[in-house]
């Protein structure tokens, strides 16, 4: 288990670790994080090109919630403190025409949504039946598998992940075994100057590193 502190910048997130399993990091530990910061440092150019694709994929990602709609039937499960809880199932009228749409379409699970904020605060998705691609043939995604997100409020309007689990398993091509395993948790948020840039992260985190 990986402990890092985090710092947003307008060019995505700047990490440092922390810690390792509930101990300090070793020397081998933090030579290898000094160098990924240095190399960061000495090209944040790179930071701006992962940027780029979390917005491409952002893209697609907005391009899929515009199908939810259609692709579930929705049930009310009543409001509980604030919250409304709405689960969903596959729609079975719904023809998915892309890969993602397909893998969208096979979940089934729960929603929680802030209703004074109108914001998500929990999602739980499981696999309701096993996706096939090209018939099998170039991979499938297993029965069973999960998304588990929470969301927290920050400040007003503003709603931040804090914790993120995925377990999905699967194969593709040539009988490869997809695990794809996550398990993030998130705390003690702190408000920063949004126009941060990753030569002020890099000097914060540095600077909280440093002992007195």
């Amino acid at each position: 288990m990986y402990f890092e502190e985090e710092i947003e910048t307008v060019d995505g997130p700047v990490r440092r670790l922390v810690s390792v399993d509930g101990h300090e990091t070793s020397p081998s530990e933090r030579k290898a994080d000094e160098e990924r910061l240095r190399r960061l440092a000495e090209n944040p150019g790179s930071q701006r090109s992962w940027k780029q694709n979390q917005e491409a994929d952002k893209k697609k990602f907005e391009a899929l919630l515009q199908e939810i709609p259609n692709v579930f039937l929705f049930v009310d499960q009543g409001t509980q403190d604030g919250m409304k809880r709405i689960a969903f199932r596959p729609n079975p009228s719904y023809a998915p025409k892309t890969y993602e749409q397909r893998v969208l379409h096979a979940f089934g699970g729960l929603i929680v949504v802030n209703l004074e904020e109108k914001r998500l605060a929990r999602l739980s998705a499981t696999l309701e039946q096993q996706v096939d691609f090209g018939y099998g043939v170039i991979g499938r995604l297993d029965k069973g598998g999960s998304i588990n997100i929470t969301r927290v409020r920050v400040s007003p309007g503003i709603w931040k992940t804090a914790s993120f689990k995925i377990d999905m398993r699967g194969r593709m091509v040539l009988f490869k075994t997809i695990s794809k395993q996550q398990d993030e948790t998130r705390d003690n948020f702190q408000p920063i100057d949004s126009h941060t840039t990753i030569d002020v992260a890099l000097r914060q985190l540095t600077a909280a590193n440093q002992v007195p």
